[in-house]
């Protein structure tokens, strides 16, 4: 799966507000469609994704727009033609599609090319997608990878050796032997995945030593509206 982006430098202000999202498709003469790339294009960007071959409705969408998509490629009789629906409306969990254009370009080799515009949309269109693509996974931790590299490639070797040795399986020596000719073989790797570990702890310990910049302007605020408030003079 590749993905493309644009960033557009300037646009005129009609367009503003108008997001738009594109999906390309192949289907052949048995009536087999394979999805080629989707599109979203904004005043701001324009960005394609492009799927390996043989990726089908079910695999790349969710099963709603799926479902849609396949039923209104029901009506097209496999020659060219455009099919317009300005009242499609799908709504989906966190995202609503409108207006749909259906265009499709008989090919001379065979098979047909579908492009589906959708007039706009409202809400996060990793919605429109399966989740086994993987648009809504967050962002992988570095050092959470970093130190799984760590334990798994030296801690836990190391404790299964010892673990083996307490049973009487192994030669101690002779493993230990062995292990440390792996570990040394991949030394700088090692040493460079721990060094990375060690500053991003460091870096994390340095940060919650620092006061909470909100909680300190929040008794800034409380001291400096104190001080504004009228002196009350007692009389005796």
């Amino acid at each position: 799966m590749n993905v493309n982006c644009e960033v557009y430098q300037s646009m005129p202000a009609k367009h503003y507000g108008e997001k738009r999202f594109i999906i390309t498709l192949n289907a052949d003469s048995s009536g087999d469609i394979q999805i080629r790339s989707c599109e979203v294009t904004s005043h701001m960007f324009r960005n394609r994704t492009s799927f390996a071959a043989g990726a089908t409705l079910e695999q790349v969408f969710c099963p709603e727009l799926a479902h849609a998509l396949r039923f209104h490629f029901q009506k097209l009789r496999k020659v060219t033609e455009i099919l317009s629906l300005p009242t499609f409306l799908l709504e989906i969990p966190g995202l609503t599609l409108s207006g749909m254009d259906i265009m499709a370009t008989k090919l001379k080799e065979a098979g047909t090319n579908i492009i589906v515009r959708f007039k706009t949309f409202l809400g996060g269109i990793n919605r429109a997608f399966s989740q086994s693509i993987g648009f809504d996974d967050p962002v992988r931790d570095p050092a959470a990878d970093l130190a799984a590299n760590v334990i798994c490639d030296v801690a836990l070797p190391l404790l299964d050796i010892c673990s083996s040795a307490e049973l009487g399986v192994i030669n101690l020596t002779d493993e230990l032997s062995d292990f440390s000719r792996s570990v040394c073989k991949r030394s700088n790797e090692i040493r460079f995945q721990t060094e990375l570990l060690k500053r991003y702890v460091a870096q994390q310990a340095r940060q919650a030593a620092k006061p909470d910049l909100s909680e300190t302007l929040r008794h800034l605020r409380k001291a400096d509206a104190s001080a504004r408030l009228p002196q009350v003079i007692g009389v005796s």
